[in-house]
């Protein structure tokens, strides 16, 4: 019982982790940092 409660658990952090990263990229934002970067495909670039 014990498994699937964990296994629950890191699958919604998982999927909590992924959504946020798409929402920051819809931004026009880079999901690898914090700060106001901008994604070319390769690498951030921070005005």
């Amino acid at each position: 019982m014990i498994n699937w409660i964990i296994g629950i658990v890191i699958f919604a952090v998982a999927g909590l982790v992924l959504y946020k990263n798409i929402q920051k990229s819809k931004q026009g934002k880079c999901p690898s940092c914090s700060s106001d970067c901008s994604c070319n495909g390769e690498n951030c670039q921070c005005h």
